[in-house]
Parts: structure tokens; sequence; C-alpha cells
């Protein structure tokens, strides 16, 4: 499916469970990490989605700009533009008679828990915030020399093996201008955070200060020892993560 945001369109997938009619079901909009894609590794959010349909559950995963089958080219992706992406998705769950407006939640992998907190703490209306591996921290300048590169040549080429990516230097500069532990400060609803214990991308610390932080007073930390940054390492990371997920939404997102 395709979300109308602005002068361009968001592709996304929209997995929905058994409907009744007049029973709006809850929803759940999935937003990816850096270089990745609505699917995200090992089909993470493809899992997720299942599982969650069997619980009632709907879900959005959409394609940031330049990745998936986004038409927008690579070099437009940056942080407000993600966040301007995510909200038009967020608005179009909330807009669908199916799906209940007041039960739609945000979860958001790496750099995507980093736009589902700003999301939460700056857009009214989510029901539940979800990160995963959240790089939930106030931006700074994460890759000094690739920076350094992009104010040169105005990008920088990152080989992922099977195609090219361009990171702007836009996306440099806005992604160390970025505040989502800022903006999600003053955020009252329920908050899940899934760890790996052996994240050496986003450590483990980055969602204790965030949840040390926040004002719910409903804050759930839940750490898979042994697991990486995207719970892919071994099948059971990636099981747990959706099982704890998926009866966290369902008892706070009842269907």
């Amino acid at each position: 499916m395709w979300i109308p945001a602005g002068d361009h369109r968001v592709p996304g997938t929209l997995a929905l469970p058994a409907l009744t009619p007049g029973r709006p079901v809850p929803a759940v909009l999935l937003l990816h990490g850096d270089l990745s894609n609505r699917d995200e590794n090992g089909d993470m959010f493809v899992r997720l989605a299942a599982a969650l349909s069997a619980r009632g559950i709907a879900s959005l995963r959409i394609d940031f700009a330049g990745s998936g089958d986004s038409e927008e080219p690579d070099l437009a992706l940056d942080y407000p533009g993600m966040v301007a992406d995510a909200t038009a998705s967020l608005s179009y769950l909330q807009d669908d008679p199916r799906l209940a407006a007041d039960r739609v939640a945000v979860l958001g992998l790496s750099r995507g828990g980093g736009i589902a907190a700003t999301l939460a703490g700056t857009v009214p209306g989510v029901a539940a915030l979800v990160s995963w591996s959240g790089a939930v921290q106030n931006g700074y300048d994460e890759e000094p020399d690739p920076h350094d590169d992009a104010r040169e040549d105005g990008y920088v080429t990152v080989d992922l093996g099977d195609r090219e990516f361009r990171l702007s230097l836009g996306w440099f500069d806005t992604i160390e201008a970025s505040h989502p532990l800022q903006d999600v400060l003053g955020y009252t609803g329920p908050i899940l955070a899934v760890v790996g214990t052996d994240d050496n991308i986003v450590p483990p610390e980055v969602s204790d200060a965030f949840l040390a932080s926040v004002a719910s007073t409903d804050k759930t930390l839940h750490a898979i020892e042994g697991a990486d940054h995207g719970f892919t390492d071994e099948e059971a990371y990636g099981d747990e993560a959706i099982a704890v997920t998926t009866d966290w939404l369902a008892n706070r997102l009842p269907a």
C-alpha cells in the first residue's frame, strides 16, 4: 500500500487480523533502522506482524526514503523526513475506520526507536511506545570521519553488499541535531524497551537512561541475554523479542 505524505508517498505493508464489523482493532506502526527496510533484518518485522495479527492487532510497516520500495532517492533521507513519513503513517492508521484510533502504538528498531520516541513525545494520541535496541538519545556526531567526507563531497556512499546507499550531508547534520530523548521526556503512556545484552551498536545503557528520564510510570525493560543489536544472531533472540513484545502490546492495547 501507499501512504500520502506531502509531495511523495510512503510504501508500506498493512497486516490485518480477522475483522468483525463494528469492532475496530488496535494497531502498531513499525519503524525500521538505518539502511534497512520495512521487513527488517531477518524478517523481524514480518514475523512480528504475524504474531500481532494472531493476537488481534494490526500493524503497518513502512520504508523510509531510499529504502525498500521507496520512490524517493536515498539522498532524501534525513531525520525530519523520517519523522514526517512516520507521522503521516500514524495519521493514516488513526483515520482507518477498521482500526481503533485511540489504540495505535509505535515501535521502532535502532534509529526507528528514536523516530518512535519523537512521535510519542510530539504527536498526540500515541497509545504505547516500544523501543527495540532504540537509539533514544540526543544527537551527536556519530561518524565524524564520514561526516567530514560528506561536508566535502555532499554525501558518502555506503556499500551494503547487494547495493550502495548514499547518505547525504543533510542526514549527518540532522542526526547530529536530533533530540529524541528530549522529545519523549513528557510522554506518559506505557513504554517497553527490549535490549540485547551484547548490543555493540546501541548499548543497553541507552535504554536505561531513556527509561529513567521519561515521565511515564508504566515502563518495562526486557533484556535478552547474549542478544545482538537486531536480535538475529540466533533465532531464539528474535523469538523472545517478538513474544515479549506481542504479550506486552496485547495487554496494553486489548483487542
